[in-house]
C-alpha cells in the first residue's frame, strides 16, 4: 500500500557539500561530516527522526585520504530515511589542496655603480614554499625598466608561484649611483693678454665617467688680467652627483698687442685739382687704441706725397708708438679721379599711337658734358617699348665720358589709345519672364586695341515687373575712356504659366475618412507677374472614393489674368491602417482529445469583415497525447498587412485511470452480485 502512495508522490533526496576543499595538512575529522542529505517529499522537506548516514560504502575507506599529498579522493555516503522507506548513495569528493603562497626574502633596496655591465637579479633573493620543492617554482623576475647606464632609482619585480599556482610577489628597488669623480687634464701652460678673458676650454679637458655637462668653477681673485705677471688660479668640477676635484696651477699675462688706428675707410677718391690738408686727411681718423696706454689722434704721424694736378692713385700712411714702443700703422687708399658726369634733360614728352611705329627717342633729349664733346660720349639705351600694348614705358639713357662718369636719365614713352569701341545691339528686346537680361550676351563689342571692355547698361530706372515698351541706353568705354553709345526698345509681356506649389505630392488616408480639405495641401501659388493669386483661385477636381482602399488622383488648377493655366498633380492613398481584432481565451482539453483551433479563435477587421478562417497558430503542431501546459500564439494578418496576435494557453489534462479502474471494479461486482441474486431467487422458485 506505501509503495502505491509513493508513485503518486513527487520524491528527492538533495545532497550538499558534495565536494570539500581541504588545506594541505589539515585533519580529516572536522571534514567527514559536512556532507548532509535532506528528503523532500512534493517539494517539501521531509523529517525523518530515524534518519541516519553510512559511511565508506561500496569498498571506499577514509583512510585512503592523505592529508599531507595534494589530491583528489573519492570516499561514497549512502543517508536513510527509514521511516518512509528511502536511501540515497553519493560520492563525496575530497580535495587536498596547497593554499598557502611562497615565501621570498630580499633586500628592499640594492645600489650599483652606473656602467654596470649586468645584475644577476636572482641571487639578489631566497624563496621557498611549504609544499613544492623550490626547483619545481616557477620564478619570473620583471626588470625590464632597469638602465644600468643611467642614474636613477628603478624596481625590480619578482614573481615566485608554486604548483597549485599560489604567487607570492616581492619588489626591490635598484639604485644606480655614481661614486667617480670627474678629470681634470691640462692642455698646456696658461698664458693670456692683458685684458683677455680667461677661456677654461683652451687650456683644459673635463670629462667624467658619466656626466656630460659638468659644474666647473674657479678661484681667479689673486689675477691681475691688466698688469703682466704670473698670478695662482684653482680650478675646480663637480659632477651631478657631488664627486669632486680641483687643481691649482699658474697664468702668465702679457702684452703683445700694438696699438690700433680706426680709420673711417681705406679707399677715397678725389677730384683732380683738390686741396688735400693734413687736417682734412687726420679727419678720416675715428680713434686710437692701446690696451694699456691711452692715446688720442694728434699723436699719429701722417705721411703722404699725393698730387692731384695728377690724376692716379697714392698712398697716406698713418703711424703711432706706445709706451712699449709697439707701432701701430694704417694706410688710406687716395685715387684722384675726374669725377663730374655728362648731364641729359627733356625737350618734350613723348606721347605716340598704339600700333604705330616705335620713335626715335634720342630727338628728344638734350645730352651735354664739361668736358668731353657729343661725339666723344658713349650713350647706350636700356630697355624696350611695345607698340602694340598701351602703357608708360620706361627707357633708361645711358651716357658715359671718357673719365668713366655715368649719368643715367630715365625716359618715359607714352603708348596711347585714340579710337572708340565698335559697339552692336539688337534694336529690340522681347521679355517674357519678368527678369532683367544678361545683356551682355546680347550684344557685340569690338576695340582696336582692348579685349575686356566696360559696358554700362542705364536700365535703373527699368521696372523689367510692368508690362509694356521701355527704351535702355548701352555704353561701351575701354581703358582709355573712349566711348560708344547706342539704345535698344524693351518690350515686356506675360507668357509664363501660374505654378502651383504643394506640400506634398502623395497623402495617405486611413480608410473610414468621410471627408478631405483638398486645398490643405497646397503649399502656396507663384506667377511671375499676377501677385494678387492666391490658394483660394484654384479649382481641383478628385476621382477619390471613400468606400474602397486605391490609389486616386486630384488635379488642380490655376488661371491667371493672361489667360495662362498652372496645373498640379496630388496622388492620394487610401489606406487600411486599422490591425484587425483577435479573440480567444485559454483552452483545457483532455490527452489525446480532437483538437481544432479555430473553434476557439476569431478574429474581425475593419475593412475586411470576418477573417477568422485567415488565423494562423503558431506553433503548428501541438503534441495532444503529451500532458502539460502549451502556450500558442495565433496571429492573422488582413488584406492590408496590418498584423495582430494574441497568446492563450493550452491545457491538456490526464484521464483518471485510477478512479477508471475503481468503477469498472464496482461495477463488476454490482454485476456479479446481482447474477448471484438472481441465481439464488432462480433455485427458490424452483424449490417452490
Amino acid at each position: 500500500m506505501l509503495s502505491f502512495f509513493n508513485l503518486l508522490m513527487n520524491i528527492a533526496i538533495l545532497w550538499t557539500n558534495e565536494v570539500i576543499l581541504m588545506p594541505i595538512g589539515a585533519s580529516l575529522d572536522k571534514y567527514k561530516n559536512l556532507p548532509e542529505a535532506t528528503l523532500y517529499v512534493n517539494d517539501e522537506v521531509a523529517v525523518d527522526k530515524l534518519m541516519y548516514y553510512e559511511y565508506e560504502i561500496n569498498y571506499t575507506s577514509f583512510s585512503v585520504i592523505r592529508t599531507h599529498v595534494v589530491g583528489t579522493y573519492t570516499v561514497w555516503y549512502r543517508a536513510h530515511f527509514p521511516t518512509l522507506g528511502f536511501e540515497s548513495e553519493v560520492a563525496i569528493t575530497f580535495i587536498v589542496k596547497d593554499t598557502m603562497p611562497p615565501t621570498i626574502t630580499g633586500p628592499m633596496d640594492f645600489y650599483v655603480d652606473v656602467g654596470t655591465k649586468s645584475i644577476d637579479y636572482k641571487t639578489l633573493i631566497n624563496y621557498t614554499d611549504n609544499y613544492t620543492v623550490d626547483k619545481d617554482l616557477i620564478l619570473n623576475i620583471y626588470a625590464g625598466q632597469v638602465n644600468l647606464n643611467q642614474l636613477g632609482s628603478y624596481q625590480v619585480t619578482y614573481s615566485v608561484k608554486d604548483k597549485a599556482f599560489n604567487e607570492s610577489i616581492w619588489v626591490t628597488t635598484i639604485h644606480v649611483v655614481d661614486n667617480v669623480k670627474p678629470v681634470i687634464k691640462q692642455k698646456a701652460g696658461i698664458t693670456i693678454l692683458i685684458g683677455e678673458a680667461l677661456n677654461l676650454d683652451k687650456f683644459f679637458t673635463f670629462s667624467d665617467n658619466y656626466d656630460t655637462v659638468l659644474d666647473v668653477s674657479y678661484d681667479d681673485t689673486l689675477i691681475h688680467y691688466q698688469n703682466p705677471g704670473s698670478y695662482p688660479l684653482s680650478v675646480t668640477v663637480k659632477d651631478q652627483s657631488g664627486n669632486e676635484v680641483t687643481v691649482d696651477v699658474q697664468v702668465q699675462v702679457v702684452d703683445t698687442t700694438s696699438p690700433v688706428i680706426v680709420l673711417k675707410t681705406n679707399n677715397i677718391k678725389v677730384n683732380y685739382l683738390t686741396d688735400l690738408t693734413n687736417d682734412y686727411l687726420r679727419s678720416f681718423i675715428i680713434d686710437v687704441k692701446d690696451n694699456v696706454d691711452s692715446l688720442n689722434i694728434e699723436d699719429v704721424l701722417i705721411t703722404s706725397y699725393i698730387d692731384t694736378h695728377i690724376l692716379g692713385k697714392y698712398e697716406v700712411i698713418y703711424n703711432i708708438r706706445d709706451s712699449n714702443s709697439l707701432i701701430g700703422e694704417a694706410k688710406l687708399a687716395v685715387e684722384v679721379i675726374d669725377n663730374e658726369a655728362p648731364k641729359v634733360s627733356m625737350r618734350e614728352d613723348i606721347y605716340v599711337d598704339v600700333h604705330s611705329l616705335e620713335p626715335y627717342i634720342y630727338d628728344y633729349l638734350i645730352i651735354e658734358d664739361n668736358y668731353n664733346k657729343l661725339e666723344d660720349l658713349t650713350i647706350t639705351k636700356t630697355g624696350s617699348i611695345t607698340m602694340s600694348k598701351l602703357g608708360a614705358y620706361r627707357v633708361i639713357i645711358k651716357v658715359v665720358d671718357q673719365a668713366k662718369n655715368v649719368a643715367e636719365y630715365p625716359v618715359i614713352v607714352n603708348v596711347i589709345d585714340q579710337i572708340a569701341p565698335v559697339l552692336k545691339v539688337p534694336s529690340e528686346l522681347m521679355i517674357t519672364n519678368f527678369l532683367r537680361p544678361d545683356y551682355l550676351k546680347i550684344i557685340e563689342v569690338k576695340d582696336n586695341y582692348d579685349k575686356d571692355i566696360v559696358v554700362i547698361i542705364e536700365d535703373a530706372d527699368m521696372n523689367y515687373k510692368e508690362l509694356g515698351e521701355h527704351q535702355v541706353t548701352i555704353r561701351a568705354i575701354d581703358s582709355s575712356l573712349n566711348e560708344t553709345v547706342e539704345h535698344i526698345v524693351i518690350k515686356i509681356i506675360d507668357l509664363s504659366y501660374p505654378e502651383i506649389i504643394l506640400k506634398t505630392h502623395q497623402v495617405y488616408l486611413p480608410y473610414g475618412v468621410d471627408s478631405v480639405d483638398y486645398l490643405s495641401y497646397v503649399e502656396s501659388v507663384f506667377d511671375s507677374y499676377d501677385k494678387d493669386l492666391s490658394i483660394f483661385d484654384i479649382k481641383y477636381k478628385s476621382t477619390l472614393d471613400f468606400n474602397k482602399v486605391g490609389l486616386y488622383q486630384v488635379i488642380y488648377e490655376l488661371t491667371d489674368k493672361s489667360n495662362n493655366v498652372g496645373t498640379q498633380l496630388l496622388y492620394i492613398y487610401l489606406t487600411d491602417f486599422e490591425k484587425p481584432v483577435i479573440e480567444a481565451t485559454h483552452i483545457t482539453i483532455k490527452k489525446g482529445a480532437y483538437f481544432n483551433y479555430k473553434d476557439h479563435v476569431t478574429a474581425y477587421d475593419n475593412y475586411d469583415g470576418d477573417i477568422s478562417n485567415l488565423v494562423k497558430m503558431n506553433p503548428q503542431f501541438v503534441p495532444i497525447q503529451q500532458v502539460g501546459y502549451y502556450e500558442i500564439l495565433f496571429y492573422v494578418h488582413d488584406s492590408s498587412g496590418n498584423y495582430s496576435e494574441i497568446k492563450v494557453l493550452l491545457t491538456i489534462e490526464a484521464t483518471n485511470d485510477v478512479m477508471d479502474y475503481i468503477y469498472y471494479i464496482v461495477g463488476g461486482v454490482i454485476i456479479l452480485g446481482s447474477i448471484i441474486i438472481y441465481y439464488i431467487y432462480i433455485k427458490k422458485r424452483e424449490n417452490i
